[in-house]
């Protein structure tokens, strides 16, 4: 049961005007709307000379590596020029682990600042646990609304995610790795092999206690006022007027489970989720669920990873050449090899439109599903679509590949050069749109004791 007390100290929140966001990135969020995040994430980036549209604005031409967006453009900007600058502050570590695992966190390992959060000079480890939460945790830490899964993270070709280790959450220093389910059938079984239609959602039966703590709050404010001098009154009386604006806004969001249904997973029967000959299919299997569990209000937030960056063949593609060929021994070496083949750029631009394809099919999804306030998917929910590297084959963490979607970005349809802008940056604007009230994200110059990192532009 909700302690009365409790439940009004914690619903004044509601009432706080959010900052408004100076950014071109995104504007300010909209008090007591739902709000949602998704972040869908491929590795190895992308052919960046290919990637960017050529002008900004509305006009652009949508490039090829790009073209299944096209069926989605309204509901998406892309974003040029964001860097991830806190990789560059990381002195040890291959070329990927130190990208991975500061992609979504703006993070060094833990091992690289000292016991009060500065980042030291030297000594720093190859590898570790991340220092900081990442995006989609922050975020979920204050949009999950007693749902009933914190996030819903899912993997694409593995459980594993090898050195990409990219989704943390807990206290800065004291982090938990955030693991995914690489499986389509074992979501399926723990989200929706139970589902009742009928059944009401938590998040429906918390609105219903609500309401039974401000019915009885009305009544004591009622009691109490009998017994006032004018000035409390007056007083009293605008509390009141909070309570039953919340009440509205209660009785105005009330659980439509219209929508709420098993999910389709629509697989081969020989399906084995880690076979790279299936990834198309478990892709779209865990985007059906993603949205699904959306739909149903069994979480706000949700992770879509794809996990293989090493040598996925896309047998299921028609690729201009298979994956390996000679001298290319994988995928990974193909992405590094391009500098030099411009061969084998064909194949690479498939492999990449594959990952398109699979964010216009989220897309296109919440924008057909209703939400729970009779809204679409799409219209409470903001999409990040990121990699690890603007190009792969340098391990640059330059110019990463970035598109947001969906109603809280705001206008919506544009090419943005955000050149001399970093993922803290991008962080701090996202989170701030869905509701969490935080000037900054990740490494900023309050965690920096080093005179090269403080030279770094933009940073927190």
């Amino acid at each position: 049961m909700i302690n009365r007390r409790m439940f009004l100290r914690g619903s004044g929140g509601l009432f706080l005007s959010l900052p408004f966001l100076r950014s071109p990135l995104l504007s300010a969020a909209e008090p007591g709307s739902i709000k949602r995040f998704i972040v869908f994430v491929h590795g190895q980036g992308t052919l960046d000379d290919e990637w960017t549209p050529s002008v900004t604005g509305r006009s652009y031409q949508m490039p090829e590596i790009l073209a299944p967006l096209e069926a989605v453009r309204e509901h998406i900007n892309i974003l040029s020029g964001i860097d991830n600058v806190v990789r560059g502050t990381i002195r040890a570590g291959n070329g990927h682990n130190p990208a991975g695992r500061s992609l979504l966190t703006c993070s060094p390992f833990a091992g690289c600042l000292d016991g009060a959060g500065i980042l030291k000079s030297d000594n720093h480890p190859d590898n570790g646990d991340s220092y900081f939460p990442s995006i989609d945790q922050v975020v979920a830490e204050q949009i999950q609304q007693g749902t009933r899964l914190k996030s819903l993270n899912l993997n694409v070709g593995s459980n594993s995610v090898g050195e990409y280790s990219m989704l943390w959450e807990g206290q800065p220093g004291a982090l938990t790795k955030v693991d995914g389910t690489g499986d389509p059938q074992v979501i399926f079984e723990r989200l929706f092999a139970n589902l009742d239609p009928n059944q009401e959602t938590p998040q429906a039966l918390l609105r219903k206690e609500s309401n039974l703590v401000l019915n009885a709050v009305k009544e004591d404010f009622r009691k109490l006022n009998e017994k006032l001098g004018a000035a409390d009154r007056l007083r009293l009386e605008q509390h009141a007027a909070l309570i039953e604006g919340l009440e509205t806004q209660l009785a105005g969001s009330l659980v439509n489970t219209a929508a709420c249904a098993e999910p389709v997973l629509d697989l081969p029967i020989d399906f084995e989720y880690s076979q790279d000959s299936h990834m198309g299919a478990s892709s779209k299997a865990h985007i059906r669920s993603m949205v699904m569990a959306m739909a149903c209000d069994m979480t706000r937030v949700g992770t879509l990873q794809y996990t293989n960056y090493n040598s996925p063949r896309f047998g299921f593609r028609s690729l201009p050449k298979t994956i390996p060929v000679d001298p290319h021994s994988n995928w990974h070496a193909m992405v590094h090899d391009a500098r030099n083949d411009a061969s084998i750029r064909p194949t690479m631009r498939k492999v990449f439109q594959f990952f398109a394809e699979e964010f216009t099919y989220l897309i296109q999804e919440l924008a057909v599903t209703p939400d729970i306030d009779g809204k679409m998917l799409i219209d409470n929910t903001l999409v990040l679509w990121i990699s690890e590297f603007g190009n792969g084959g340098r391990h640059s963490t330059f110019n990463l590949p970035v598109v947001v979607a969906g109603g809280p970005v705001g206008s919506l349809g544009q090419h943005l050069d955000l050149s001399n802008h970093n993922s803290s940056e991008l962080f701090t604007a996202i989170q701030q749109k869905l509701g969490v009230q935080r000037s900054d994200f990740g490494l900023k110059r309050d965690h920096v004791g080093d005179p090269i990192v403080d030279s770094i532009p933009n940073l927190g």
